[in-house]
């Protein structure tokens, strides 16, 4: 009693036998491992186990047609998860087969169209990777002292001192920063200023453009890079020169198109970024939506999708999102249900920010925070031109945050240009 049909069976009628549904739980075997001739069974004896019940087997016998002395076979065989080892192991040959077996369907694209073929190859790796997997919960307590706060050793620094000591730094992974205001507040500016700080530290930033070209975004970074508001473009070039920063950008005129999340993990991947940027929500694809799918929807898939890669490659990501036109009434800028389109997008954020800017004073909320107090504000004195952001504190401090200037305080310290 070898063969694969036999094998199901005896897992089947034996777990009637036993009245052990469970060990098909625990052994992670599911419908899709029976072949169909035995999927009929499967889902008569499911029917009962889901009602805490069990069919007998003479009735089995009778409707499935299995005569006696094969009934006895199959109900001999007393060790069950060997049967399921047995199934698993099957289940995965016979996949792995038929993935290998596409490939070499389009072997001939190796030689016609190689592009194409190593994309089949890619898909392929994927459906490998889901074959016979199992997925086991996670103890909600295990290392539950590492939520207590934010290591302040392991975050990369706003480049905002103000900040650094409200918020510590953005975390290494499981962070998605969003950044809300209205078009001309300077979004795109303070993201540079962030992406600039964090290539100071070290870091590999990369940024999507969806509006802005490679020379526009340039020249913002000498303005980002000016030591004095005096500074000469030269003298900021010759600053970038020797800071031997790396920012990687990546715009609709490199894509013919705009950017989608399998567009941001690529580029994660390739230039081995340590933190990545999107300007802005409005100006991606969702990889996921059909025609007709409401733009809100979109906006929580996209925002979904990105916090999912801050995730798998352990690094920040930080989103900039449009306000609606009534986040401009607001006194000190957006609140969050102000961003445009979706509420989705800052329950997929870790930390929202919102700003505004009103006679060259910028108006920074913090309206989220996950890892530390929300409701603070900071403003500065700005002038995006020549690199001006001067901080204001003509406003009562919340006594919580003032505590917090330890370590975050050293890290903006430590980094190589002063803002």
């Amino acid at each position: 009693m070898i063969d694969k049909d036999s094998i199901e069976k005896a897992l089947l009628l034996g777990i009637v036998k036993t009245q052990n549904w469970r060990v098909l739980i625990l052994n992670n075997i599911t419908e899709e491992y029976f072949s169909p001739a035995n999927r009929s069974l499967y889902r008569y004896i499911k029917d009962y186990a889901d009602r805490n019940k069990y069919p007998d087997l003479k009735i089995i016998s009778y409707e499935f047609n299995i005569d006696d002395i094969a009934m006895a076979e199959y109900t001999s065989i007393t060790d069950l998860d060997s049967l399921c080892e047995t199934l698993h192991n099957t289940y995965v040959k016979d996949k792995l087969q038929f993935e290998v077996g596409k490939l070499n369907e389009y072997s001939e694209e190796l030689e016609t169209n190689p592009t194409q073929y190593l994309q089949r190859i890619g898909q392929v790796y994927e459906n490998m990777k889901a074959i016979g997997s199992s997925v086991k919960s996670v103890g909600l307590t295990d290392n539950i002292e590492n939520i207590l706060q934010i290591d302040p050793s392991n975050v990369i620094s706003t480049g905002f001192k103000e900040l650094d000591e409200k918020l510590i730094g953005w975390k290494r992974g499981e962070e998605l920063v969003t950044v809300l205001g209205r078009t001309g507040q300077g979004k795109s500016w303070l993201a540079l200023k962030f992406a600039m700080a964090a290539a100071l530290q070290g870091e590999r930033v990369g940024i999507y453009s969806g509006e802005m070209s490679q020379q526009q975004l340039q020249e913002r970074l000498l303005c980002c890079a000016k030591q004095t508001y005096t500074s000469t473009k030269e003298e900021s070039l010759q600053f970038l020169i020797n800071s031997n920063i790396d920012i990687r950008l990546l715009t609709q005129k490199e894509l013919r198109r705009r950017a989608n999340v399998n567009d941001i993990e690529s580029m994660i991947v390739k230039d081995n970024l340590t933190m990545f940027i999107i300007d802005q929500l409005s100006l991606m694809e969702d990889i996921s939506s059909k025609p007709g799918t409401p733009l809100r929807q979109q906006y929580g898939n996209i925002s979904m999708d990105l916090f999912s890669l801050t995730t798998k490659y352990n690094i920040p990501g930080l989103l900039l999102v449009q306000s609606n036109r009534q986040g401009s009434e607001q006194r000190n800028g957006p609140a969050l249900e102000n961003i445009a389109e979706s509420d989705a997008v800052a329950q997929n954020s870790t930390r929202v920010i919102s700003m505004k800017k009103e006679n060259n004073v910028l108006t920074m909320n913090i309206l989220k925070n996950r890892y530390g107090p929300a409701g603070l504000t900071q403003k500065y004195d700005v002038d995006y031109g020549i690199n001006k952001y001067k901080p204001i504190f003509d406003y009562q401090q919340p006594q919580s945050t003032v505590a917090r200037t330890n370590r975050s305080s050293q890290i903006f310290a430590n980094s190589r240009q002063t803002f």
